[in-house]
């Protein structure tokens, strides 16, 4: 595991405003460049999650410009083999 973009002494009140992360899994309030906290730590763990189930990440797309519009504003799908 790569903990090098790890932030230490992380608390409730903690507010960040980096932009890093891989593409597929970045946070909508990263893309709209707002102050983010753990939330964002719950985010992925979902897309994650998705993923290990799916097989890719929910909004995947291989144009930059729609996954990041999917990341804010698209709909979550899920296979029909899923109940």
């Amino acid at each position: 595991m790569d903990f090098g973009l790890s932030k230490l002494n992380v608390d409730e009140s903690y507010s960040s405003g980096s932009f890093v992360g891989t593409h597929a899994y970045l946070a909508p309030e990263i893309l709209q460049q707002r102050s983010y906290g753990k939330s964002v730590d719950w985010y992925n763990l979902g897309v994650l999650l998705y993923e290990f189930l799916v097989g890719v990440p929910p909004y995947y797309n291989d144009d930059l410009d729609k996954l990041y519009e999917n990341i804010q504003s698209g709909p979550i799908k899920f296979p029909a083999s899923m109940s």
